[in-house]
């Protein structure tokens, strides 16, 4: 079996708020990434997407600065060279048309958590977190139905004011009285498929560092 030619093991980076003349009276912390967990295999393209202000530039910056391609000959060029010399790419995108032709799996943030993770090509036709299936309902073209057909609902809340339980549950059509209170697991609820939501019962285990593992 490959090996990962990246791990990212908990990954957390909170930065500080500061207020005063000279700003050093501390106000809070905005999480912007907090706990992230996953791993790129030799040859593998693994998609990081969300809203602005979900924390996945940040995850980027912490592991390298990279920039997502713009361009069909860019992606092209760039699954060319993958496939020659077998190299991995962490891809970090708005657009989610990119991140099913060029990526094997992708993990959706929010708020700086993952909230799904799985195969590109089975997250963007069966989405399984609500927040999911708004970005790739926002992204569909017009003519072609989406997944779920539910709009995005408000805007993302204030980092240093996030809500309790599930942070989503302010914007969420299916929210439930657990959802204002707990914090949903990160759960396999089908092989190689996580989804951190409280209508899904299971194993309540974080994606193991190599897919298959």
């Amino acid at each position: 079996m490959a090996a990962n030619l990246l791990e990212v093991d908990s990954l957390t980076k909170h930065f500080p708020v500061k207020r005063g003349l000279l700003r050093r009276q501390p106000l809070g912390y905005v999480k912007a990434v907090d706990g992230v967990d996953f791993a790129i295999d030799q040859g593998e393209t693994f998609g990081l997407v969300g809203e602005s202000g979900c924390g996945k530039t940040t995850v980027a910056n912490v592991i390298l600065l990279l920039h997502p391609p713009t361009s069909g000959e860019v992606r092209n060029l760039l699954k060319d060279i993958q496939q020659a010399r077998g190299i991995a790419y962490l891809l970090i995108s708005h657009d989610m048309a990119s991140v099913e032709y060029l990526c094997h799996r992708v993990g959706v943030m929010y708020l700086g958590k993952l909230v799904e993770v799985g195969s590109a090509e089975e997250v963007c036709s069966r989405p399984r977190h609500p927040y999911t299936a708004t970005l790739i309902a926002a992204a569909t073209p017009p003519g072609r139905p989406p997944p779920w057909p539910i709009p995005i609902m408000g805007g993302v809340p204030n980092p240093l004011d996030t809500p309790s339980g599930c942070t989503f549950h302010p914007r969420c059509p299916y929210a439930m009285p657990e959802c204002r209170q707990a914090v949903p697991p990160l759960t396999e609820v089908e092989p190689h498929r996580w989804v951190a939501c409280h209508p899904y019962p299971g194993k309540t285990h974080a994606p193991p560092l190599r897919e298959g593992a």
